[in-house]
């Protein structure tokens, strides 16, 4: 029986395990954990460890605890925080003392760490490299692939390539396969074993079997001949109670007698031979004791072979490991999943040598307490290091739901989860009931629903009766009707379903539902699949409606149609040719038709193959090249179908090869060829690959039940839950606590994996339904499957729909959705999708500081600052489009104002606003003319006279200019805490991350001008500071530059002009200006808000280069 978890009064010491059911708050639970170790038990931060098992969710915990942190600051200042329950936490604690640990906290809150188990396991080998016998000095690979594939190939040639040729043709006939073998070596890599046979078997001894089946088959008339007479007097006495002679016994006795038939024991094999072995008087005759004798054998050869191919994947997946480990010794390299495995390996070790204590000791004097995350996600090693490694002075919660379980292909093992929460005191076993998720008339339903016997089909997993936290509940309505929470949608035909749920998300939109008081809209919609073909059948019907739709699914970016497409313009780009270019404008990134293609002039085909040939001889590398492609051929203008997925799909690939080659030093024929073999099935693992997710689209989304874990949705519709066993797939299953994986796929295979398969189908369906918070959709056939274990046809549980209703819906078309939302909604996905990569290293790679939108109080304003303030937008992919229009704009001619907006706005279709044309060509008349002063200004100061050069001037005025300056120098930081130091006794604000870079540094400025013999640095910054001129003073963007690290920035920027210039013979100090940061929104013309001026001393210029050079 576990306890009821009450996360302010718990117990905090000692082992603990907190089952979390879906909804029930367990981040904020870890959230307000944090802040009782700190103030209740004095822990203070940096003694403090978070794990769980994804980048995203790290990023999630971070967040979480910055926010507490400052809740926790707020209520000791105001006595509110703005959340009652940390209200009443807080409450019980001495204001005084616990607002210095609060501010501590967070002066400190880089120093906290929160990290991924890989990230764990680097830090402590690291850390602890003498306690732990691993010096860490390896280059860390993210992806093994490429290295795997050479060590299959090494070991294939030595072990299977040589052998005889008889028995090559063995292990052919049985099946052998490279990709199979591949599969062995995986699964061994995460710990799977290879299923076996027990037995010594050989080559040899198959030989001799398959020399005596041979033999019969050869003789087989010869013995036919020798034993008939026999077989025929002892079947032809064979009488039955009617004294009839059987008529299997009649059908032998004429196949024999007829000479023309030589082999009717082959005939017999099958029905014949069933009555045969039912009489064993019958299986003493002579001949039939021989076929019998012959089909033992082939059966016994056929068993054998499989034997033979078994352990000849076993030894080879040995061998491949054993190389895969040389070659990453002998390289200095590790994966990720090495870090776990050598951390795994060195605890054993010590313990087994009895010097496991030391270790130990020094950890939990460094680390007060431990949290992980998704503790169902756990496996063996992962939860034996952190089970050995701390002593039981060390607070551990382990956190997780084994209902939610669902990753065990990808290594997670249920029984490690089962195993820690065995080894916790009773008293420290916990469960949180509370769900704050779901309405409480959709919680009871779900109650309702998992209240069958033994619901996940295992003893030890049981459904805990939740109930909701939620307070002046709202509900969905039907024209202020309460509706039911689950309905069951029985459908008549498989084929039909996806119909049948596009027809109810159509009534949905276009009924008055409400939610609250807001209309039921697309983005309120979660379709939940399994499988790729599932997802596609919906977003098929959902356009067919007109209802925007959007795929989420485990599959690779590389794996999407558009990339292929796009692959086919960088063909074309390598080798720019008429057929090439021909190829790439057919496919769907264009709007071109193969009549066009036909009809295409030779003007526009010389144009076109001009700009591959431009971009074949240039040097500017993928990420260059691929814009170009996009800008130059209209891209993202042309693309039609599911628009919005696709282009955050190509922004997301461009960042991918871009990757690619910085880091493997790829050519655009290598990246091409790398693509290639990803989609033949070449594996890549890592986050960067997966498709991107992003909750603030205006559509549909629709995602894999295993994609969507973590996720809520106001509706869910879970049209494919009829879930059953699939014995044609990998098995996998456990034997006496060890996993394996078996390729015989017998009888007993298939039934050890229908158990542990069912068991996962169960946390599956779960996993599904609690995705949701006021409604479901859940459809049945009605067919033998997981779902049909909790509901019956029609169950009067639960509001039934037929489907027999839903078809004579007449189809319409949703009209109702706001293109311009789902278009401003989608710049969200752009902003997180079209990210610049850090190439060896970069300003956002030391940056510690976290970049977040100001928030101020709007006001009622008009015309251009109602514009420029509100209707223009926000965000990156925003800066990028006003960055663009100002490299595009002669400064100064104003006639060319809107011919660089035209030219622009094609990169930026849903950004771009044909409404505000003449207002963005008022932006640059207002930026463009606003006062340039060459010294920096106080609030205070307002005479021009104070200022060098003696008056302002205009970047209308200045004609000599380089936009996007590249720089890549070198640099070798050791420690950053030295030029924070620095920074700060020359007045400059900083934050940097604790690293160290060796290497160089690579990045864009993005504007260097001349004017009247001094260089300047400019950067446009399109940051939201608030809704009046005054929010932009010199003081407020002061702020902004503080907060934002962009005074390291430009000091980084400084630092690559002046080696540019000094590599020219030019004197940096006589030469040099200063540097601008424009803030957009504040400029007018003819004034000085919205401008940031510096000139940094040249003592600190001096020095910081020396120290970034690590001179």
């Amino acid at each position: 029986m576990l306890n009821e978890f009450k996360v302010g009064s718990f117990p905090l010491d000692g082992r603990h395990i907190i089952e979390a059911s879906a909804g029930t708050g367990k981040t904020y639970s870890i959230g307000i954990i944090v802040l009782r170790l700190l103030l209740e038990k004095g822990i203070e931060i940096k003694n403090i460890i978070l794990v769980t098992f994804t980048n995203a969710a790290t990023d999630e915990l971070s967040e979480r605890v910055r926010i507490f942190l400052k809740k926790s600051k707020k209520y000791f200042k105001t006595g509110n925080s703005g959340d009652s329950l940390i209200d009443s936490i807080l409450s019980k604690y001495e204001r005084e003392k616990s607002e210095k640990i609060i501010d501590k906290s967070l002066e400190n809150l880089d120093e906290i760490s929160i990290s991924t188990i890989h990230g764990f396991c680097k830090k402590v080998m690291k850390e602890f490299a003498f306690e732990t016998g691993e010096i860490l000095d390896n280059e860390l690979i993210l992806d093994q692939e490429a290295i795997i594939d050479r060590a299959i190939n090494k070991v294939w040639r030595k072990e299977i390539v040589t052998l005889p040729f008889e028995e090559i043709e063995v292990l052919l006939n049985n099946g052998l396969k490279r990709d199979d073998l591949k599969k062995v070596v995986n699964n061994l890599i995460q710990g799977i074993t290879l299923k076996r046979s027990n037995k010594t078997i050989s080559f040899d001894e198959y030989f001799k079997i398959e020399n005596r089946v041979k033999d019969f088959i050869e003789r087989e008339d010869e013995i036919i001949s020798e034993h008939k007479s026999e077989a025929i007097e002892i079947f032809s006495n064979l009488k039955t109670t009617t004294n009839k002679l059987p008529a299997f016994a009649k059908k032998i006795v004429d196949a024999l007698e007829k000479e023309s038939s030589t082999k009717p024991m082959f005939t017999a094999k099958g029905e014949l031979l069933k009555q045969i072995v039912k009489n064993e008087f019958l299986t003493n005759t002579t001949l039939v004791k021989l076929y019998l004798d012959n089909m033992e054998s082939q059966n016994k050869l056929s068993n054998m072979g499989k034997d033979l191919l078994m352990e000849t994947y076993y030894n080879c997946s040995q061998k491949i490991v054993k190389v895969l480990e040389k070659f990453k010794e002998d390289s200095n390299i590790l994966s990720q999943d090495d870090l776990i495995l050598h951390l795994y390996r060195s605890v054993k070790k010590l313990e087994k040598e009895g010097k496991l204590i030391p270790l130990q000791n020094k950890l939990s004097q460094k680390y007060k307490a431990v949290a992980i995350d998704e503790f169902q996600d756990t496996d063996k090693k992962q939860y034996t290091i952190f089970s050995s490694l701390f002593n039981k002075e060390v607070s551990i919660f382990l956190i997780g739901d084994p209902k939610q379980s669902i990753y065990g292909w990808r290594g997670a093992d249920l029984d490690t989860y089962l195993e820690a929460q065995n080894s916790v005191d009773d008293n420290n076993k916990f469960t949180m009931r509370t769900n704050f998720r779901s309405t409480s008339r959709l919680i009871e339903k779900l109650n309702s629903f998992f209240s069958i016997n033994n619901p996940f089909f295992h003893e030890k997993i049981k459904y805990e009766i939740v109930q909701s936290g939620k307070g002046n509940e709202i509900d969905i309505k039907k024209d202020g009707e309460i509706v039911e929470p689950l309905s069951i949608i029985n459908c008549e035909k498989s084929d039909n379903i996806a119909l049948i749920n596009g027809k109810i998300i159509l009534d949905l939109l276009t009924s008055n539902y409400t939610i609250g008081r807001e209309r039921v809209k697309p983005k309120n919609i979660g379709v939940v699949v399994r499988s790729k073909k599932e997802a596609k059948e919906m977003n098929y019907y959902l356009s067919k409606f007109d209802i925007p739709s959007v795929i989420y699914s485990d599959e690779k970016i590389i794996a999407q149609g558009s990339t292929h497409d796009f692959i086919q313009f960088l063909s074309a780009v390598a080798d720019p040719t008429i057929d090439k270019l021909k190829r790439a404008l057919i496919t769907n990134l264009t709007s071109y038709t193969s009549v066009d293609i036909l009809k295409l002039n030779e003007e526009k085909l010389i144009h076109y193959l001009e700009v591959l040939r431009r971009l074949n001889r240039t040097s500017k590398g993928i990420f260059y090249i691929s814009h170009k492609i996009l800008e130059e051929f209209d891209i993202l203008s042309s693309i039609k179908d599911n628009r919005e997925r696709e282009i955050a799909n190509l922004y997301q690939l461009i960042e991918i090869l871009n990757s690619k080659e910085r880091s493997e030093n790829y050519t655009i024929n290598e990246i091409i060829d790398w693509v290639i073999r990803v989609r033949e099935g070449e594996v890549v693992t890592g986050d960067q690959y997966e498709q991107r997710i992003e909750n603030d689209f205006s559509s549909v989304e629709i995602s894999t039940i295993h994609k969507s874990k973590g996720l809520a949705y106001d509706i869910v519709f879970a049209p494919y839950l009829e879930l059953t066993s699939k014995t044609n797939m990998d098995l996998k299953y456990k034997v006496d606590g060890k996993q394996i994986i078996s390729l015989y796929k017998d009888e007993d295979d298939k039934n050890r994996y229908k158990v542990e398969n069912e068991r996962e189908n169960r946390r599956i369906i779960y996993v599904a339904l609690t995705r949701a918070k006021y409604k479901i959709f859940i459809t049945s056939t009605g067919k033998e499957s997981s779902l049909s274990e909790y509901i019956s046809k029609f169950d009067d549980r639960f509001e039934n729909i037929s489907s027999n209703d839903i078809e004579n819906i007449e189809i319409s078309k949703y009209k109702e959705f706001d293109k311009e939302d789902l278009n401003d909604n989608f710049q969200r996905v752009l902003e997180r999708s079209f990210k610049p990569q850090k190439v060896v290293s970069s300003f956002s790679a030391i940056d510690g500081k976290e970049h977040l939108p100001h928030k101020y109080e709007k006001l009622e304003i008009d015309n251009y600052d109602k514009f420029i303030f509100q209707e223009i937008g926000k965000g990156p992919t925003l800066g990028n489009f006003l960055h663009e229009i100002f490299e595009n704009s002669d400064f100064t001619d104003k006639e060319s104002y809107g011919n660089a907006i035209k030219y622009t706005k094609k990169r930026y279709p849903l950004i771009y606003r044909d409404e505000y044309f003449n207002m963005y060509k008022d932006m640059l008349n207002h930026v463009l003319n606003g006062n340039l002063y060459a010294k920096e200004v106080s609030d205070e100061d307002q005479q021009e006279d104070l200022f060098s050069y003696n008056s302002t001037f205009r970047l209308s005025e200045v004609s000599n200019r380089l936009n996007e300056m590249e720089f890549f120098y070198k640099v070798s930081i050791d420690s950053v805490e030295k030029i924070e130091d620095l920074l700060k006794d020359y007045g400059y604000s900083c934050k940097l991350k604790k690293i160290y870079i060796e290497g160089a540094f690579n990045g864009f400025i993005d504007l260097v001008f001349k004017y009247k013999d001094k260089f300047y640095i400019l950067d446009w910054k399109s940051n939201y500071l608030g809704d009046s001129i005054e929010n932009y003073s010199h003081k407020n963007i002061n702020i902004a530059m503080d907060e934002n690290n962009y005074k390291l920035q430009y000091l980084i920027y400084t630092i690559a002009l002046k080696r540019y210039l000094e590599s020219m013979d030019i004197d940096f100090y006589q030469n040099f200006g200063g540097v601008y940061y424009l803030f957009l929104r504040g400029i007018r013309k003819g004034k000085r808000e919205g401008i940031y001026f510096d000139l940094p001393p040249k003592e600190l210029i001096e020095k910081l280069d020396i120290l970034i050079l690590g001179r």
